[in-house]
């Protein structure tokens, strides 16, 4: 399983693998392959990708997020809480 993870309040999206297991669902999280930034990994334009194989457009960035919001599952994850 492959889906992808808006991630709002980062303005990130994340490729993830998924899993069944709901014990480590969010924590297999960070292990993901792939984490797109709005801004520091889109462009405006095809042509400003250049053959890079981590850029991807705005547009496309936003279908993705769009697709998410339409189709896909939306948690909360609890903040993190050090131990220190």
């Amino acid at each position: 399983m492959q889906v992808w993870v808006h991630w709002q309040e980062q303005k990130e999206i994340i490729l993830w693998q998924g899993g069944d297991d709901e014990e480590t669902q969010i924590a297999s999280m960070a292990l993901a392959r792939k984490e797109l930034v709005l801004g520091r990994d889109t462009v405006k334009s095809e042509e400003e990708i250049n053959g890079s194989s981590y850029l991807i457009t705005e547009s496309a960035w936003h279908d993705i997020v769009n697709d998410c919001a339409k189709n896909g599952r939306q948690f909360t994850i609890d903040p993190f809480v050090s131990n220190n």
